[in-house]
C-alpha cells in the first residue's frame, strides 16, 4: 500500500520461519480493510515493542521503543503525532532514514529543520539494507504530507 511520498506500507505475519507480506485478498479474506488492519498491526507492534519515547538526538528528538530495528514503524502511529503536534501546533518535520531511525524536529526549529534537509539524504544513502527514504515528511493539520522530496542514491 502506497502510504505518503516514496513510503509503503507492508503488513506482514509472522510465521516460526519470517514475516510474510500479506497481500490484499488476504485481507480481503479477513474482511478487513486497510485502515482496521493498520490498527490491528499498531496493537500488535506496541505490544511487542512497548510504547514510544521520544528522546534528544544531535539537535532533532527520536522516536523509538523497546526494539530499535523498528523504530520506524513509529511513524504510523498517528496517537503519538497527534500528541506530539499538541505540543508544536505549527507542524511536525520527520524523517525515516533507515528503518531503525526515527527523528522528528518542530517546523519552528528552522536550524534543525535545515540540518535534517542536509543530512537525512546522507544517513539514508549509508543505510544499506536498511534503508527507507531520502525524504522529509511534514505532520500539520492531522496528516503527512512530503517536505522535501526523496533524492536518488547514486
Amino acid at each position: 500500500f502506497d502510504l505518503v511520498g516514496d513510503l509503503q506500507l507492508r503488513l506482514v505475519r509472522e510465521t516460526p520461519e519470517c514475516l510474510l507480506t500479506l497481500q490484499a485478498s488476504e485481507l480481503d479474506a479477513m474482511r478487513l480493510d486497510a485502515h482496521a488492519a493498520l490498527a490491528i498491526a499498531l496493537a500488535n507492534f506496541r505490544r511487542r515493542h512497548g510504547a514510544p519515547a521520544v528522546s534528544a538526538w544531535h539537535d532533532l528528538r527520536r522516536v523509538g521503543g523497546r526494539v530499535e530495528d523498528a523504530d520506524s514503524g513509529w511513524f504510523l502511529d498517528r496517537a503519538l503525532w497527534r500528541g506530539l503536534l499538541a505540543e508544536h501546533p505549527q507542524g511536525l518535520v520527520a524523517a525515516l532514514p533507515r528503518s531503525d531511525l526515527l527523528v522528528f524536529a518542530p517546523v519552528a526549529d528552522a536550524a534543525a529543520v535545515a540540518g535534517m534537509r542536509r543530512g537525512i539524504p546522507r544517513l539514508h544513502a549509508g543505510g544499506g539494507d536498511y534503508r527507507l527514504s531520502s525524504a522529509l515528511y511534514l505532520f500539520e493539520g492531522d496528516r503527512w504530507s512530503v517536505l522535501q522530496p526523496a533524492v536518488a542514491v547514486a
